[in-house]
């Protein structure tokens, strides 16, 4: 997940916190995250144009601009204000018309989580 900085407003680690994340690690699941490796964050279209390469799949989310959105789907095209994005219901069905999301928008880019995963499994499958 990344997440711009200007929206990050706290940074605390509860009791649950530290639970959950004593679980994670005795599940094995802090082993398969790539804490060691170097994106450029430079901006939105670095990032998710980074991202995009390894997941096909991922999710954006817009709570910046008026039109709030979250779209899970993949990159069709990177444009220098904002990025083309095909798109799909929780059902799996393809949107009719692509998302045009700004970069100015975008606050939050999800890659790899279970939820994304399952999805593209699915897709993976039934040959994007």
């Amino acid at each position: 997940m990344v997440l711009r900085t200007k929206d990050v407003t706290e940074v605390r680690c509860s009791a649950t916190d530290e639970f959950q994340n004593h679980l994670l690690a005795r599940e094995g699941l802090l082993e398969k995250v790539p804490f060691g490796a170097l994106f450029d964050l430079t901006n939105w279209r670095s990032v998710i144009a980074q991202l995009s390469m390894e997941y096909p799949i991922m999710v954006l989310e817009c709570e910046a601009g008026r039109n709030k959105d979250f779209v899970i789907g993949r990159v069709i095209k990177d444009g220098s204000k904002g990025v083309q994005f095909q798109h799909f219901s929780g059902v799996a069905i393809w949107a009719e018309r692509y998302a045009k999301l700004k970069y100015k928008d975008i606050t939050c880019c999800q890659v790899g989580t279970n939820y994304v995963n399952v999805y593209q499994r699915h897709f993976e499958r039934s040959a994007l």
